[in-house]
């Protein structure tokens, strides 16, 4: 029985007009710095939701604002690990600019462990992720976030 896989190089030149913003953040766990997608936890005392949350931690950590948003991954959110009970809510963030009203306001203990990274290619962010240096959720997210944005060129509606 030949249990080989198929070899799988992926294309994005139909996404070189679209460009993501990561952030390189200290983790504690592996004692390295991983990029991942900016993203916090969603606190039921400070945020109304998931998708308030979503706009909070966009704002605090890369100082952006998006005109739209859509959710992916269904509205249970979507299992973190096997043997924990956390969950995260992917969403994705349309035509984002700089927040009118602030720049990136860290946390305490996030001050000098994120860098922003703006106009990354999905091409990059791939390439950084299947290299090992990018965070689970945020690999997942972006994967996500590749397939709407194809879908909603496909069906003529994308606006970026």
């Amino acid at each position: 029985m030949d249990a080989s896989l198929p070899s799988l190089t992926p294309s994005y030149e139909d996404l070189s007009d679209v460009t993501i913003t990561l952030q390189l953040e200290y983790q504690w766990g592996p004692n390295q710095y991983i990029y991942s997608l900016p993203a916090g936890g969603l606190e039921e005392a400070k945020h109304g939701g998931a998708l308030d949350a979503a706009r909070a931690e966009l704002e605090e950590e890369a100082g952006l604002e998006a005109r739209d948003w859509v959710q992916l991954g269904g509205s249970e959110g979507v299992a973190e690990l096997k043997w924990g009970r956390n969950k995260f809510f992917p969403f994705l963030a349309l035509s984002c600019s700089r927040h009118s009203s602030s720049s990136a306001v860290l946390d305490e203990e996030e001050e000098g462990v994120i860098h922003s990274r703006r106009g990354v290619s999905i091409s990059q962010a791939v390439s950084i992720a299947m290299a090992g240096r990018m965070h689970l959720p945020s690999f997942y997210t972006l994967m996500m976030a590749v397939e709407e944005i194809r879908k909603r060129k496909r069906e003529g509606t994308w606006r970026p």
